[in-house]
């Protein structure tokens, strides 16, 4: 009997998947109830809807309580911005512009 050669293959590499990284703003103009209950509603909608996603990742939520067109008083909003021009999220989602 012939002795018997074994050739061990080894497995190819598992190559992570590449992440897309999302950051989710929500805004409301008061600090009334039905405005602070629209912002909880949003953070949560988006929150589910990206956390399931095989390749997404929540990266950070920036949420303002703030009137007006300016980003001045929205620190929340000048976060995002500079985290996007840092190139730490792929995608920005928020409830309308």
């Amino acid at each position: 009997m012939a002795d018997k050669v074994i050739t061990r293959i080894e497995a190819a590499p598992r190559i992570p998947p590449k992440y897309i990284y999302v950051g989710v703003y929500c805004r409301v103009s008061t600090k009334s109830q039905d405005q602070l209950h629209s912002l909880s509603n949003q953070i949560s909608h988006f929150i589910r809807l990206y956390s399931n996603r095989y390749n997404y990742r929540i990266r950070d939520a920036y949420i303002d309580i703030a009137s007006g067109s300016s980003a001045e008083g929205r620190s929340e909003y000048l976060r995002m911005l500079n985290d996007c021009r840092n190139h730490q999220i792929d995608i920005l989602i928020t409830k309308s512009l």
